[in-house]
């Protein structure tokens, strides 16, 4: 496995560990990372407040606690008066200025539990927990140290007793906490220090393990550089050719959201495929539009002159979309020439459409359990479509697909990601609060986004900028990363358009404009670093 960015990894509390434990056996000591850790926290405490008098630091009896024994140290020495209560299985032990209290402290540094955290805090530990959140509901500022005490930072699940932090300081990676809900709602703002950690970690796993999967996350240089290369001695057809069947009559907007996105995000030809009230509405809205009637759409698959294929946003579940799902399936069963050089998105109610012909296929087997079930389904879709196909489904759509309860994805879909990073070749979009992208031995958290994405039209818009980033792109990992590109670039926006309104003021419509303001910033930014 080649990585051409360490500093997007996620990290898991093992892979925490043995970070660590690499870095030591590399020559830098236990106690040299502590400081550094200690150093760094007091840095971002100097930068973030103006007044730092009464510090309270509640200090565990592991490394993240030692970071806050650090920490009290040298906020002593600049000034601030600092109290001190170690946390053992047998008591709270206070040391320090005794005017410090949980009740009149203006930072609390929360030090109790690190990375390893897999069980209910219990005992003194809750009673510490306890404190540091009294200490939060009477104005303290919480920062928490590498992930807030009472939160698994391998899978972001809160437990009973969890403090709830103003923001996290985590050293060298992000962890999945800071990422994954609910527990990123309990982190509060995160900032990733460097500590020093010997990357060479990175590389020696990813060569002596083959193909061991590191967890992704993105920024804005790294999803704008991804996407397809433009030239000035170029055409409409040097870019992607789409076709997008989208929308019925009781669904219009879904047609015109997906081809606004597909052109804002560099498609050269969009066609849409819908029904003739669709295609009225859709040309005025977009007028670059090209069209086709549903009654033409299987010789427009036939003869392969679509980079992408998208189909699903608002299409309805009426025969003709019945028909044009066989189709597509049929397509990979007779193996038909360059079918495998196109990308095909399914959205919506092509998910919908498809999981109830895997019913039909499955209806008399019987499984021992969930994951069985998911690689039966998993297999039949590739045996369906070619390895270029991106699934889109929400949580609803995904509980339907591969026909588990929407009780068991309740708590998060990151089980799920494990088992198609597993088992699949296709590659599958997980939206929700925290969307993922995965692919066999490859997955993508997402980091950006908000609630006001909650709202009809945000897959279509989503969908249509994937049916432009996507095409012409036969690299099986290139096609992901401009997925997540995709992904990234549509929260990005929906991110920025909740600094300009509130997130009661993201309007899908305005997603995909957004996104390529963000891609003109990114472009202008760098060019100005060379220049």
């Amino acid at each position: 496995m080649k990585i051409d960015n360490i500093k997007n990894i996620i990290l898991d509390s093992k892979e925490s560990k043995k970070l660590d434990e690499y870095t030591i056996e590399a020559g830098t000591s236990s106690e040299t990372l502590i400081e550094r850790a200690a150093y760094a926290m007091s840095e971002y405490i100097e930068e973030s407040f103006n007044r730092r008098n009464r510090i309270l630091c509640f200090a565990g009896p592991g490394n993240n606690g030692a970071d806050a024994l650090v920490l009290g140290r040298i906020l002593k020495g600049k000034g601030s008066k600092v109290r001190i209560c170690k946390v053992t299985k047998t008591g709270l032990e206070y040391s320090g200025d005794e005017e410090v209290n949980f009740k009149n402290a203006e930072i609390t540094v929360d030090g109790i539990f690190g990375t390893g955290l897999n069980r209910e805090p219990e005992g003194c530990f809750k009673k510490a927990i306890e404190l540091v959140n009294e200490s939060y509901a009477y104005g303290s500022k919480v920062i928490s140290v590498d992930v807030p005490s009472g939160v698994n930072s391998s899978n972001g699940k809160v437990y009973e007793n969890a403090v709830k932090a103003d923001m996290t300081v985590t050293f060298g990676f992000m962890k999945y906490a800071h990422v994954l809900y609910p527990g990123k709602e309990y982190c509060g703002k995160v900032k990733v220090k460097d500590i020093g950690f010997d990357l060479g970690f990175f590389e020696d796993k990813a060569s002596n393990e083959g193909n061991y999967r590191f967890v992704e996350i993105c920024d804005i240089n790294t999803a704008v550089s991804r996407l397809p290369e433009r030239f000035e001695t170029s055409n409409k057809g040097s870019y992607c050719n789409a076709l997008l069947i989208c929308g019925c009559e009781k669904i219009p907007g879904a047609a015109v959201l997906s081809s606004n996105a597909a052109y804002r995000l560099g498609a050269g030809y969009v066609t849409l495929c819908s029904d003739k009230s669709v295609r009225k509405i859709a040309v005025g809205a977009v007028p670059e539009l090209l069209i086709c009637e549903k009654e033409e759409i299987i010789n427009r698959l036939n003869n392969n002159r679509y980079d992408t294929v998208l189909f699903g946003p608002g299409a309805g579940k009426g025969e003709n979309c019945r028909k044009i799902l066989e189709y597509l399936i049929s397509c990979k069963n007779e193996e038909k020439q360059k079918v495998d050089e196109r990308v095909l998105i399914l959205d919506a109610d092509a998910i919908n459409l498809l999981a109830e012909k895997l019913d039909e296929i499955t209806e008399k087997e019987s499984f021992a359990d969930d994951r069985e079930k998911i690689i039966k389904r998993l297999s039949l879709l590739e045996k369906m479509f070619p390895a270029s196909t991106v699934f889109t489904p929400h949580r609803k759509e995904l509980s339907r697909l591969l026909s588990i309860s929407m009780e068991r994805l309740s708590a998060g879909s990151k089980w799920v990601a494990d088992i198609i990073c597993e088992a699949s070749e296709q590659i599958f979009v997980l939206k929700d609060a925290s969307s993922m992208v995965c692919t066999k031995h490859r997955l993508f958290i997402n980091t950006c986004g908000n609630n006001g994405m909650s709202k009809a039209g945000c897959g279509d818009v989503l969908a249509g900028m994937l049916s432009a980033i996507c095409g012409r792109c036969k690299d099986r990992n290139v096609l992901f990363e401009r997925v997540c590109s995709a992904v990234y670039l549509h929260s990005a926006a929906a991110d920025r358009l909740k600094e300009k309104y509130s997130e009661y003021g993201v309007i899908p419509s305005e997603i995909a404009k957004t996104a390529a303001e963000l891609i003109a910033e990114t472009n202008l930014e760098n060019s100005r670093k060379f220049n």
